[in-house]
């Protein structure tokens, strides 16, 4: 898990370095969000500076690895001044679209760095077009990218959203970090009861995920997992494959599938296997005009489920 905690200790050190003295009233900022999970928490961090705005560029539902930009997208993009990328990969269709970009375009990694560029004085927290297209053109391995599928990603997308955001908006560094600290503080008390669920079960759960966007999710709660349906480079799965994921599902408690990752693939396993088939959001997509708190009350949900799924698991299924 890639983690970098900021204390509010820090964040306060951080907000009166770039507005010493008294602070001028917030003003507004128009950002251009890559994709939904990005969008999603940059929404939380805009209370309170006026004026300000945060567009969704993806206007399809998905993951964005599949997206594929429309003309009108690539419009949207050409006049951002600001955008913010999931980053390690996770928007690829960034990789041709940013020719379209304005020169000064502005971007924000909010994974926290693109590892090739990052340094101990500067975590890559805000690229420039030049670096970003670079990146792009680098094929070498990278984590995986849904690093907002889980609360602790969350957590680390936030605190990267906010200072970034401090840097290219000093006179809203203030709303930032504090909404920033406020976001978080409700996503570690969700995720402590994830670990306290997780604390109770007999034994760790082994699960086959149907997409890797779960990865980090099923590392929260320190789930074993067997296989992923949809692994590495997602090519289509064969029936040979079909059949070693159902001999390894029947060693499992339960397949986990994401709604917009291979669900008919992972029925059909756990069909296969006799095993249930539980659907765990990870927010890739979502309504068009959520509430703030919407990705908090979606893992809510997750967390019930995975509870029901097992704590009547029984032993023969676990490690």
């Amino acid at each position: 898990m890639i983690r970098r905690p900021l204390t509010a200790l820090l964040w306060l050190c951080l907000a009166l370095n770039l507005a010493a003295g008294s602070r001028p009233a917030a003003a507004g900022v128009e950002i251009l969000a890559a994709d939904y999970p990005v969008w999603l928490f940059t929404r939380n961090l805009l209370a309170g500076v006026l004026d300000s705005r945060v567009t969704l560029l993806m206007t399809a539902p998905g993951c964005p690895h599949d997206h594929v930009l429309t003309p009108a997208e690539l419009e949207t993009l050409s006049r951002a001044d600001i955008l913010i990328s999931g980053g390690l990969g996770l928007d690829a269709f960034l990789e041709r679209a940013l020719g379209v970009a304005k020169p000064g375009l502005k971007i924000i990694d909010a994974s926290g760095g693109w590892l090739k560029v990052r340094s101990a004085a500067n975590q890559a927290l805000v690229l420039d077009l030049a670096t970003a297209r670079k990146w792009y053109r680098d094929r070498e391995e990278r984590p995986d990218p849904h690093l907002f599928a889980s609360l602790s990603g969350a957590m680390t997308i936030t605190e990267n959203l906010a200072e970034a955001l401090a840097r290219l908006d000093p006179q809203g560094a203030e709303a930032y970090l504090d909404n920033a600290l406020e976001v978080n503080a409700e996503y570690q008390r969700l995720l402590y009861e994830f670990q306290a669920v997780a604390a109770r079960w007999a034994q760790r759960p082994r699960v086959i995920l149907s997409h890797g966007s779960l990865r980090y999710l099923a590392a929260d709660l320190n789930l074993i997992v067997a296989d992923i349906i949809e692994g590495a480079g997602e090519e289509p799965v064969s029936a040979a494959r079909l059949a070693e994921l159902a001999d390894k599902a029947r060693g499992c408690a339960a397949v986990l599938a994401a709604p917009d990752g291979q669900l008919d693939l992972a029925r059909t396993v756990g069909a296969e296997a006799r095993r249930p088939v539980a659907i765990i959001d990870p927010v890739a997509s979502g309504p068009a005009d959520p509430p703030l708190d919407y990705f908090l009350k979606v893992f809510q949900t997750n967390l019930a489920v995975l509870n029901e799924l097992f704590s009547k698991m029984p032993a023969e299924q676990a490690q």
